[in-house]
């Protein structure tokens, strides 16, 4: 994970930022950036999964584009990097919808979750999903899922071909830094 880092104000910008840190006018106040997604599922070989169209020709594959909106800083101290969008988060989402297979029925925890990109992606895809960190961004977190609630059950509905379970998803404050044995 790369990041630009000044010393000369502590602040610092993710690798997704990086070059258009110019563009935000107030660096310090959430923004919010659209994300496209286009998925193809292509069209299983079994008899039972071939569909055709209205004049009866085959139908290969098929697309979908979801757009998601993101609030997030465009740039942040090193306790608030959670609160950037990072391109680690985007390929993380890429690796999950191009091998769904491993996800499938999975109970998943996103340590760390930040912004909540990788949860809202899995949520689609996976049985429970549990998006943690510290209160302060995992509250942002869940505001972006609650943006996005609708597009993450169009995801999932795509990748089942069918109606979709409700999202299965919760947030939780947590912060690996206190021992919570005691």
């Amino acid at each position: 994970m790369t990041a630009s880092h000044n010393k000369m104000d502590d602040f610092v910008v993710s690798d997704f930022h990086v070059d258009n840190e110019d563009s935000f006018d107030d660096l310090s106040s959430l923004h919010s950036t659209r994300l496209e997604l286009e998925i193809t599922r292509p069209q299983s070989a079994s008899k039972q999964q071939i569909k055709l169209d209205d004049d009866g020709d085959l139908i290969l594959d098929s697309k979908f584009k979801c757009l998601f909106s993101i609030k997030h800083l465009a740039r942040t101290n090193l306790d608030d990097v959670g609160l950037q969008i990072w391109n680690a988060s985007l390929y993380l989402c890429d690796f999950m919808i191009n091998n769904r297979e491993i996800f499938a029925d999975k109970v998943v925890v996103d340590l760390g979750g930040g912004l909540g990109i990788n949860s809202l992606v899995a949520s689609a895809i996976c049985q429970q999903v549990f998006c943690t960190d510290l209160k302060r961004i995992v509250n942002v977190a869940k505001e972006n899922y609650d943006l996005n609630k609708d597009t993450v059950l169009d995801l999932s509905r795509f990748f089942s071909g069918s109606t979709a379970k409700a999202n299965r998803i919760a947030f939780k404050s947590f912060d690996w830094t206190v021992d919570y044995e005691s």
